[in-house]
């Protein structure tokens, strides 16, 4: 047993004795390594460390949180409370769960700690050397690689039996180029490479030709994109956006506790507050289903047991456009009559475990992308976004195209410039008559709570094709 183990469990043993009804205790150590580089030049090196205890308690339908660097602190703020008789089980958190014992960890085949600081630099600024000396028609204002590793240790023990100990490291990539030609610009920003693992997961993404078909995809679109049609048939969105939109306007509606009305006040609302899920349970078409999955291995949001010590697995939120499940903890189960599927994650150790996505995403079906757009006569394909957002009740939407083409009798065509694309999410999910099987992944970072806590995730999907919807043209 190690001494950070032996340490949760003297605070279990010690808070038993308090008389508590649920007993939850964690120790969580992150490690953070950063650095950017802007134009060539490195601008910035951080390197931090948090490690420390977090108890949580119930008694009597009322959950109590402390945390500290110090265990014996904690055991100091217990000793606030006047001494407890013990109960039965007479709390909010669900009995019976469906715990987890054991470990898990994710295998790095180059460990991040032994790749020098300075080898990772030079890699990183030779890559935007290749790069910024491709030949094309405009010009390069900004070129910005912001590179970051994170490793995740978490012990957890709760009072019903749950034991895991968890290791995950992570590997992150982020670019921000601005570019321009004449009197077109383009500000492209992006956070969409990352994965769990080792330093191998740098070099599996061939980043110099990534990022130069990036640039000049981007060049294209600065020197020949056409207007947006005014007339289209269709309208097909790539995984990237689809990501978003699985995320944003199923993933956080879906939360229990948004649900139920806690986060109204401090990361938005829910469209599903007020309905009965169960019997009002037609949500889109027959097209969608989407999923958050914390098993997929070597995600972003990989995890097999969540941080109250219950065992992740897939939560099917729209199965074949049929509202399935929420994201559930052990408190707000019990209050739509089910178990905890699993989905409590918390940023560090001074943070509150809440409910959170995973990797949130449509599931891909069997035709590809050019089956599926091959009886499209007149349409447009939205490869990325510039920019978008999303109101507080996660109902209206908005997206403005980046890299965008026509399609024509079923051929990508043109480019188009900036198509900006407005719906409700009721339009967008009944409007889903196709997804292929362009399965793809790109990562992310989900913010939720006061104060807020920011989580890795993956989002993506499958290219979606809606039907009777239109855009605009940006300004319009």
């Amino acid at each position: 047993m190690s001494a950070d183990v032996e340490d949760l469990d003297w605070l279990l043993k010690y808070a038993e004795k308090r008389g508590f009804d649920y007993i939850e205790a964690r120790h969580h150590t992150l490690k953070v390594q950063d650095f950017n580089i802007l134009n060539g030049l490195t601008t910035s090196v951080n390197q931090s460390e948090s490690a420390g205890f977090s108890l949580r308690v119930v008694k009597d339908n009322i959950i109590y949180f402390f945390s500290s660097p110090s265990k014996e602190k904690i055991k100091e703020d217990l000793e606030y409370f006047h001494p407890l008789s013990a109960r039965p089980w007479s709390n909010s958190f669900g009995k019976d769960e469906d715990i987890f014992v054991g470990e898990y960890k994710v295998t790095q085949k180059t460990p991040l700690d032994l790749v020098s600081l300075g080898e990772k630099i030079k890699f990183m600024k030779n890559v935007m050397k290749d790069v910024e000396g491709i030949k094309i028609s405009s010009k390069i204002l900004s070129f910005e690689l912001i590179y970051m590793e994170l490793f995740e240790k978490k012990d957890i023990i709760t009072s019903d039996g749950a034991s895991v100990h968890s290791e995950i490291p992570r590997v992150w990539n982020m670019y921000s180029i601005v570019m321009r030609e004449g009197d077109r610009s383009i500000n492209a920003f992006s956070d969409e490479l990352g994965s769990a693992g080792g330093y191998e997961v740098l070099n599996s993404w061939n980043l110099q030709e990534y990022l130069s078909e990036k640039v000049k995809s981007f060049n294209e679109v600065i020197a020949k994109a056409k207007a947006t049609p005014s007339s289209i048939s269709d309208i097909v969105l790539s995984g990237q956006i689809a990501g978003i939109i699985a995320h944003e306007s199923a993933g956080h509606p879906f939360e229990a506790d948004r649900v139920l009305g806690r986060e109204g006040a401090q990361a938005g609302m829910s469209y599903l507050t007020g309905r009965d899920i169960k019997s009002d349970r037609h949500f889109a078409s027959e097209s969608v289903s989407v999923v958050d999955d914390p098993t997929l291995p070597y995600s972003m949001g990989f995890f097999l047991s969540d941080d109250e010590g219950v065992r992740a697995r897939r939560k099917f939120l729209i199965k074949d456009g049929m509202i399935s499940e929420l994201l559930y903890d052990r408190s707000t189960s019990s209050s739509f009559g089910v178990k905890s599927n699993g989905s409590v994650r918390t940023s560090d150790f001074t943070a509150e475990p809440i409910i959170r996505m995973s990797n949130t995403f449509f599931l891909p079906s069997s035709i590809t992308f050019d089956e599926m757009i091959e009886d499209i006569r007149e349409g447009v394909f939205i490869k990325s976004f510039m920019e978008w957002n999303i109101d507080d009740l996660r109902w209206s939407q908005r997206y403005v195209g980046l890299e965008a083409y026509e399609i024509k009798q079923g051929e990508l065509g043109s480019p188009v410039l900036f198509p900006v694309f407005e719906a409700n999410t009721g339009q967008i999910y009944n409007s889903i008559v196709a997804v292929d099987n362009n399965l793809s992944f790109y990562a992310g970072t989900c913010g939720k709570g006061e104060p807020s806590q920011g989580v890795p995730v993956w989002m993506g999907g499958p290219d979606l094709r809606l039907r009777g919807l239109s855009l605009k043209k940006l300004g319009d």
